[in-house]
Order: structure tokens, then sequence, then C-alpha cells
């Protein structure tokens, strides 16, 4: 009984350890297109992912661009295309180049307005 009481807390910090490697962010975007106000600063490290949806309904189109990307699948995200970014830049320890904000324009759609939060990467 011992020795499975060892396995399952073995087993318990390898997944936890595991989830926290690769947590997850969430960015919701309103009617107007703005990311709402909670999420408008999202702090993340490398190696974690970020998803966007829209706050109304998991149908509505929404649509994100970077101009400089911290993300490995590239710079635009949409509704009907790429929505998961994983944070894949050179930040190890403060000061190195990627431990920066990376500003993205958020919108309904690629010709609606468009509106800047930002994802913060840090070490």
């Amino acid at each position: 009984m011992k020795a499975y009481g060892s396995l399952t807390l073995g087993t318990l910090l390898l997944l936890g350890s595991s989830a926290a490697f690769a947590q997850q962010h969430k960015a919701s975007i309103d009617d107007s297109g703005k990311v709402i106000t909670a999420h408008q600063h999202i702090h993340v490290k490398v190696g974690h992912t970020m998803t966007w949806s829209r706050s109304t309904g998991a149908a509505k189109p929404w649509a994100v661009k970077f101009g400089e990307s911290p993300c490995s699948e590239g710079t635009d995200f949409a509704s009907n295309g790429t929505k998961v970014c994983t944070i894949n830049v050179a930040c190890k320890a403060k000061g190195d180049p990627g431990c920066k904000a990376y500003s993205y324009q958020s919108s309904t759609g690629p010709g609606a307005p468009l509106h800047d939060p930002d994802v913060i990467v840090d070490p």
C-alpha cells in the first residue's frame, strides 16, 4: 500500500509540473472588438499558450494580429484560422530581448476597427 501511495504522489507531482509549464491564458474579445479590460495586459512566460475567444459567444468572429509576434504560430489569429499562440521567444532572464510587451490588434473581424491590448513576456 505504501508503494502505491508513493507512485500516486510521484504521478501527481509530474502532472502538476507539466501543467505549470504549459500554462494557458485566455483573452476575451467583446462585441466592439476590444479585449475585455481584465485581459488587456496578460503576463506570460516562455512555453505558455494564449487563446482568444468572443466573450458573447464562441461562434462569433474575432481577429488578432501581432506586429511583432512572440507566437511560434505566427502573427495572425482568427476564429476561422489559428486560435492558439505558443510563446516562443528568447526570455530566460530580465533584460533578454524577448522579455517585453508584444502589442497586438484585436477586432471582431479582419476589416473591423482595431484595438490594442498586449501580451507581456516575463522571465
